[in-house]
């Protein structure tokens, strides 16, 4: 798994890609707060990643401190790696730990 790129974040019969970079222990990503795949994560405690054939096991936490999700935007901008170009308010962050 590389510092940042595009993962997969397969649930239920659905694959999304999700834009991430690296930070701290986590890996993290932005997207809709009212997407599906947020209201998936707020049911279930762990999600399944997915890094071309390499499949793993990660816990999700939802941002939703506005400040937070942010100050994540702009890094995930200064790293070149976000899917979006413009800062909204029904942005939330996303977190993801891989499990060991």
């Amino acid at each position: 798994m590389n510092q940042k790129g595009i993962m997969k974040l397969n649930y239920l019969d659905k694959s999304r890609n999700l834009n991430y970079c690296k930070k701290d222990d986590y890996l993290v990503s932005i997207t809709s707060g009212k997407s599906n795949k947020v209201a998936y994560m707020k049911d279930h405690d762990e999600v399944e990643l997915q890094f071309g054939n390499e499949f793993v096991k990660a816990t999700p936490e939802i941002i939703t401190d506005p400040q937070e999700i942010k100050s994540l935007f702009d890094y995930m901008t200064s790293e070149d790696n976000n899917h979006f170009v413009k800062f909204l308010d029904i942005f939330v962050a996303l977190k993801f730990r891989i499990k060991a």
